[in-house]
């Protein structure tokens, strides 16, 4: 029996090669953009696997109608998901638009440190006389602490804007969930057999 070395001439190993890294470049491009879209489908199937008792129970109850079932639960659970976070954002952005026009009316007022807060061990002095600079003249206190809030500030956004992201995933991962109800039963022994 011959190898496939002395099957291949020079000429056909150089080929033999450039098709193999092509090969590894493309499962590594296939991979690099399918890796977002792992997390949204990990989560897909396990609510799926999680909520698939209570699909077949609406199921049954709807007359066997899986499609249907699947639309109601599905709607269901976005409007779980999309309520609570709209009235959040919604919320959160009455708060920061009221603080603004108050900071920028100068009608933004702090009232004064009660004085037991002088007592609290190690930052009770500190905190006392920040709260009480910030009681009477809270925009000289603003402009002596802004340089050390904006590098917090961008990381605070930053963190706003991965609660955002991370979202709007399980929004999609909820909505990728209603295609594979009818498929539960195959999912829970695909996941029976990898385990």
């Amino acid at each position: 029996m011959r190898t496939i070395r002395q099957l291949l001439a020079g000429e056909d190993e150089i080929q033999l090669a450039i098709r193999l890294a092509l090969l590894a470049l493309l499962i590594y491009w296939s991979f690099v953009v399918i890796r977002p879209f792992v997390p949204i489908l990990a989560w897909s199937v396990v609510l799926a696997v999680a909520l698939y008792p209570v699909f077949g129970w609406l199921s049954g109850l709807l007359g066997n109608r899986p499609k249907l079932a699947a639309t109601v639960l599905t709607v269901i659970n976005l409007a779980i998901i999309i309520g609570p976070a709209t009235w959040l954002g919604l919320g959160a952005l009455d708060g920061l638009r009221g603080f603004a026009a108050q900071l920028g009316a100068g009608s933004l007022s702090i009232p004064s440190p009660p004085a037991g807060v002088k007592d609290w061990p190690v930052i009770g002095t500190q905190l006392y006389a920040l709260w009480d600079q910030a009681s009477t003249n809270l925009r000289t206190l603003l402009q002596s602490v802004a340089p050390h809030l904006k590098p917090v500030a961008g990381t605070m956004l930053g963190l706003a804007g991965d609660a955002g992201v991370g979202t709007l995933k399980f929004l999609i991962a909820v909505a990728l969930t209603g295609f594979l109800f009818p498929a539960g039963p195959r999912l829970v022994a695909a996941g029976r057999s990898f385990l």
